[in-house]
């Protein structure tokens, strides 16, 4: 699997930061259907506003450590060896967010307890992650069954959330509104720094 950049910038003055890139149809929709399937017969944690799971290493939020966790298993495990089989990284770790209507995530540099890449699956629904560094702003919109990848600057000098807008702009500039149904589901894979 080759990653490319395929990410469109509505301000021509900004650049995209190095380090991130997109690919879409990573999945086919069947093994979608079937992760979402399997996610949700697994119990799920309401410590956070939005619904989560960890999978081979849980993050404790408010210490900001790693704890011991379930092993990644069945479709999350059949993820990983895609990345990694793609020479992306080893993935020892799996946090799914689910994100509803109007549920983001604040702005964040992950945890440098993780390695130098990070890769999230986008499922569900489709999805717009903000980059911001000083007064540069760059929104990566995220279709559903892509992967985004951040390395280098992108991991480690911007910041990336998900924000609680309702609305969102599309790759081809189309102004989308969330269904009252909307779920996004991330499944960010991490090895160890």
């Amino acid at each position: 699997m080759t990653i490319n950049c395929v990410i469109k910038i509505r301000d021509n003055h900004m650049s995209i930061p190095e380090g991130l890139a997109l690919q879409r149809d990573v999945i086919t929709p069947e093994k979608e259907t079937e992760i979402i399937a399997w996610l949700d017969v697994h119990p799920w944690s309401t410590e956070l506003a939005r619904r989560t799971q960890h999978y081979g290493y849980g993050y404790d939020y408010r210490r900001k450590n790693l704890t011991p966790g379930p092993a990644l298993e069945g479709p999350i495990l059949e993820v990983a060896q895609i990345i990694e089989r793609a020479g992306l990284m080893h993935p020892v770790q799996c946090i799914v967010n689910e994100y509803t209507r109007s549920q983001g995530i604040t702005a964040h540099i992950d945890n440098t307890n993780f390695g130098p890449v990070v890769i999230g699956l986008s499922i569900s629904g489709d999805g717009v992650m903000v980059f911001q560094r000083g007064a540069e702003r760059v929104e990566c919109f995220l279709p559903r069954r892509s992967i985004v990848m951040l390395s280098g600057p992108a991991r480690y000098e911007w910041t990336h959330s998900i924000e609680k807008k309702v609305t969102y702009i599309d790759d081809h500039g189309i102004k989308i509104t969330k269904p009252q149904d909307y779920r996004r589901v991330s499944l960010t894979y991490r090895e160890l720094a």
